[in-house]
C-alpha cells in the first residue's frame, strides 16, 4: 500500500510528461505542417499535374517508406485525366527514383498514359527546375511531398519560373498524426537546425549504401 501511495506521484508526473510532449508535437511538427499546407488556394475542377518530389529507394532499389508515402499522398489527390510526374535521378547505382515511385503508382491504378519520369533530378531544386517543364501546360500544378518540403521547393519555383508558381495549389488529403517520425524530422530539417539533421542524415545514408540528397 505505501509503495502504492509513493508511486502515484511519479505516475502523474510520468502522464504530465507525455502529455507535454503531445501537446509540443501537435503545436511544433503538426501546427507547422498543417499550416504550411493550407496557405495555398484550394484546387479546382480544372485538370491538374500533380509534381511528385523524389527520394531515395532502400538500399536494394525497392521502394523506400518515404517514396511510398509521397506516392500515397499523390493517390489520395489524383483523379482520372491528371497528369502524375514523378521527379527523381538514379544515384549509387540504383534505380531512378522516379521510375521506383512510377511503378507503385502502376500498382495501385494509375494508367502508364497518365504518368510522367522525369529523372536528371538529383536534388529539390532540381526536382522543381526541371519538372516545370512536365507541368507548365497544367492550369493547376499540385507539388506533392510533406507539407513543409513541399513549401520550399514552391519558393524554389517562384524563383525559376514565377508563371508556373502562381497556378500552384493546395494538396488536399493531409492528415494529423500521419508518419510522426517523418514529419518531425522534416519539422527539424526545415529550421536552423538543419545542418545538424542533414549529418546525420548523410551519416545514416552512408552507412546503408545510398547517397543521400534533399
Amino acid at each position: 500500500m505505501y509503495i502504492q501511495r509513493a508511486m502515484r506521484p511519479v505516475m502523474r508526473g510520468t502522464i504530465g510528461l507525455a502529455g507535454a510532449a503531445a501537446l509540443g508535437y501537435a503545436l511544433l511538427v503538426e501546427g507547422r505542417h498543417w499550416s504550411a499546407n493550407r496557405h495555398l488556394p484550394a484546387p479546382s475542377a480544372a485538370a491538374r499535374a500533380l509534381l511528385v518530389l523524389g527520394c531515395p529507394p532502400n538500399a536494394d532499389g525497392s521502394l523506400g517508406a518515404t517514396q511510398r508515402w509521397r506516392v500515397d499522398l499523390a493517390l489520395r489527390a489524383w483523379r482520372p485525366g491528371d497528369r502524375v510526374v514523378f521527379s527523381g535521378a538514379a544515384l549509387s547505382g540504383l534505380p531512378s527514383e522516379a521510375d521506383v515511385m512510377a511503378a507503385y503508382a502502376r500498382r495501385c491504378g494509375v494508367p502508364a498514359a497518365a504518368i510522367v519520369c522525369e529523372t536528371r533530378a538529383r536534388s529539390t531544386w532540381e526536382n522543381m527546375l526541371f519538372g516545370a517543364d512536365a507541368v507548365r501546360d497544367a492550369p493547376e500544378v499540385m507539388i506533392v511531398s510533406d507539407p513543409l518540403h513541399a513549401r520550399r521547393a514552391l519558393r524554389m519555383l517562384r524563383r525559376q519560373d514565377p508563371a508556373v508558381a502562381t497556378r500552384v495549389v493546395r494538396l488536399p488529403g493531409y492528415r494529423f498524426g500521419e508518419h510522426p517520425w517523418r514529419k518531425t524530422v522534416s519539422a527539424v530539417f526545415e529550421s536552423p537546425l538543419k545542418p545538424v539533421v542533414l549529418w546525420v542524415h548523410n551519416r545514416s545514408r552512408t552507412h546503408r549504401g545510398v547517397t543521400a540528397r534533399l
